[in-house]
């Protein structure tokens, strides 16, 4: 019968070392992932740092030598002077938003200026595409999304 032999100093001193060398390399793979995660996160922010800092400080406004208000490059106000700004300095120097461009700054921060600064339109209208009972073409306006005018609807 074979005898168990208990381990000797150099086995014990080999096992040790094997569970330190595992432990510390799962260690390691913590220490990498979690710094992976750190990275992920602070290029998320960065970028997103960014973005905004493109949004708030590049977007051009335009006053003019007398006028209290600030406008969009395409504005009728702006025909005899047009002097370019930010929206920040804008706001800073107490200018309000034109009521015919509209260029309100939540907009214009969020780059969502219509029509690149064309003055803000109310929805057009258009002839009515119902027939009459003459079968004529009905004659009247509407601003409805069906095309109808009241008397058609």
């Amino acid at each position: 019968m074979a005898r168990c032999s208990k381990p000797g100093p150099s086995d014990r001193q080999h096992t040790r070392k094997l569970f330190f060398a595992t432990a510390n390399t799962i260690h390691m793979e913590r220490t990498t992932i979690f710094n992976l995660r750190l990275l992920t996160k602070a290029s998320l922010l960065i970028s997103s740092l960014l973005l905004v800092s493109i949004f708030t400080f590049g977007q051009t406004v335009y006053v003019t030598n007398t006028g209290t208000k600030y406008h969009t490059s395409g504005c009728r106000y702006l025909s005899k002077s047009k002097i370019a700004t930010s929206i920040d300095k804008a706001l800073e120097g107490a200018y309000t938003a034109c009521s015919v461009c509209k260029p309100s700054a939540s907009s214009i921060k969020q780059g969502i200026i219509q029509n690149e600064g064309a003055p803000a339109k109310s929805p057009s209208s258009a002839q009515c595409s119902a027939m009459t009972k003459a079968g004529n073409r009905c004659s009247r306006s509407t601003k409805e999304s069906n095309g109808k005018c009241w008397q058609h609807q």
